[in-house]
């Protein structure tokens, strides 16, 4: 009987990732695609999406929604505290502080500040409660001043 060597290859991703970058290539590699496959898919370079990968930059917020939904998941912890929610929301929507502010119709710096949770909102808490609320952009476009569509 002939002697058979097998060879173990170790995975080339993390079981349990604990970074953006783990998850994104635990996802790619799972899914059997290219670098360049996923960064066409995401709408960016392969080279952007390496450094990605790679864990050396981070992405812009206006590419979180695509990426979560190449992820299935959100590779975040669940954010617990009011500020927490705030930036979490804004990531999912891919807004910049500018745009969020102007949706929820705040200065851009007090988005910040609640965001950090230096602020807590006051006036505008009606307008946070529903910012929160939006399940994703697709009734509006953001850089422009939007209030949610009431149903008709």
């Amino acid at each position: 009987m002939p002697l058979k060597l097998q060879w173990v290859r170790q995975k080339a991703y993390p079981d349990r990732p604990e970074t953006l970058s783990g998850h994104l290539l635990k996802r790619r590699r799972q899914s059997g695609l290219l670098q360049r496959e996923v960064a066409t898919n995401l709408g960016v370079d392969t080279s952007t999406y390496l450094l990605w990968e790679k864990g050396r930059s981070q992405p812009t917020v206006r590419y979180y929604p695509a990426i979560l939904r190449f992820l299935g998941y959100e590779p975040f912890a669940a954010p617990v505290t009011l500020p927490e929610q705030i930036a979490a929301q804004r990531r999912r929507l891919g807004l910049t502080l500018k745009e969020a502010s102007r949706m929820i119709g705040v200065d851009e710096s007090t988005l910040q500040h609640w965001e950090t949770g230096e602020w807590k909102p006051r006036m505008s808490k009606e307008a946070v409660r529903q910012f929160l609320a939006l399940p994703d952009l697709t009734e509006f476009q953001p850089g422009r001043a939007n209030v949610p569509r009431k149903a008709e």
